[in-house]
């Protein structure tokens, strides 16, 4: 048995990495885990937005090390062909081999939607990170209650390394989303296993 002065901070603290109540409805916790990522994903948005609005004006250096990046990706709106140019090439161009297409895909993606800029970019990209730590709220929603997840969620939010990385025009931190969202289906898989969620957590 515990001590009398630990029983109370013992019994907050089971309480509060509980697993949601199952006597509160389905409908009732899907509209707070919906309402809770929202606010994390707006919360993780506005941070990341603020770091670009501070520090990017100052870091010319991201722009010049993604040139090779936009090159490429210009030239598959231009000319098409993702994996490989359609026209010839110069057998002395090392470009595809220092930079697999996967970026370039990614900016003519953005750049054929939001328009070629490097603002473009950054958007795109501190919305994906912005996923990212909404994935985390429901990677850790899914072993506590909503008040830890919250908590992840804030701090992955308020990070700011998380926010500053997420700002590079690099495909470093893109991964980041697929490779959460796996795991979310990995811990999806083991309390319920089915075949496609498994194929698709592989797939990330």
């Amino acid at each position: 048995a515990l001590p009398g002065y630990l029983r109370i901070p013992a019994h907050w603290l089971s309480q509060a990495i509980a697993p949601p109540s199952l006597a509160v409805s389905k409908r009732s916790r899907r509209i707070r885990l919906v309402l809770l990522c929202a606010t994390i994903f707006l919360l993780a948005l506005g941070v990341r937005a603020l770091h670009y609005q501070d520090s990017y004006s100052t870091s010319e250096w991201m722009a010049s090390h993604a040139r090779n990046y936009k090159r490429e990706a210009l030239r598959i709106l231009n000319e098409g062909g993702i994996l490989f140019p359609r026209g010839p090439v110069d057998p002395g161009d090392a470009r595809l081999i220092l930079h697999p297409p996967g970026y370039s895909a990614f900016l003519a993606g953005v750049f054929a939607t939001l328009g070629d800029s490097d603002f473009a970019i950054i958007l795109a990209q501190i919305s994906l990170d912005a996923i990212a730590v909404v994935m985390v709220v429901l990677i850790a929603a899914e072993f506590f209650n909503y008040a830890v997840a919250a908590i992840a969620g804030v701090l992955a939010s308020l990070s700011p390394q998380f926010a500053y990385y997420s700002l590079w025009t690099s495909p470093d931190t893109l991964c980041v989303l697929p490779i959460l969202f796996g795991l979310y289906l990995i811990i999806k898989t083991i309390k319920r296993p089915r075949l496609p969620t498994i194929v698709v957590a592989g797939a990330m």
